[in-house]
């Protein structure tokens, strides 16, 4: 905020307010993306390690596979996060319904 002061000492209070607030908030989405491409990452890398199993076998006993189970809980949480969505209450199927919700409101 300094530099934008000193940069543009003629701007009001709001407008280098606004600006920092604008930046930080760019930074935090890309945080919240980075993790979301890293635990989804985590989901494949997980997944990997059973070259030998199928998907119907890792998805059908994820207990089984509980490194799989541990990556997917991870990126819902991210996703959760990025959403604003309360990680505690929300269950994983009010989330993708909420999700789709979103991208229906998105497409129209």
């Amino acid at each position: 905020m300094l530099n934008l002061r000193r940069e543009h000492p003629d701007w009001p209070d709001r407008w280098v307010s606004g600006t920092v607030a604008s930046e930080l908030e760019k930074q935090k989405k890309e945080a919240q993306k980075q993790k979301i491409e890293q635990t989804a990452q985590a989901i494949l890398d997980a997944r990997s390690r059973y070259p030998d199993a199928t998907l119907a076998n890792i998805y059908d006993n994820l207990l089984v596979f509980p490194d799989v189970l541990t990556a997917h809980r991870d990126n819902d949480r991210a996703v959760m996060e990025a959403y604003g969505f309360d990680v505690k209450t929300m269950t994983e199927s009010k989330c993708v319904a909420e999700l789709f919700r979103i991208y229906q409101d998105l497409t129209k």
